[in-house]
């Protein structure tokens, strides 16, 4: 059984594409442990980022 207080992975992500497509996690955490990342959920972005090393 799914928690009620999950949110949908789709719609979450539909969301950060609209609302914040860039994102700063000072919190975030991975199996390697807890650090802080960015977060890029729109193409044009993540490609402007990955093309260019001096943003």
């Amino acid at each position: 059984m799914i928690p009620s207080t999950l949110v949908p992975p789709l719609t979450w992500y539909q969301k950060m594409q609209m609302d914040n497509p860039v994102h700063y996690d000072p919190d975030f955490s991975f199996y390697y442990g807890t650090g802080e990342t960015w977060q890029i959920f729109c193409y044009k972005d993540a490609r402007c980022v990955l093309t260019d090393y001096e943003i």
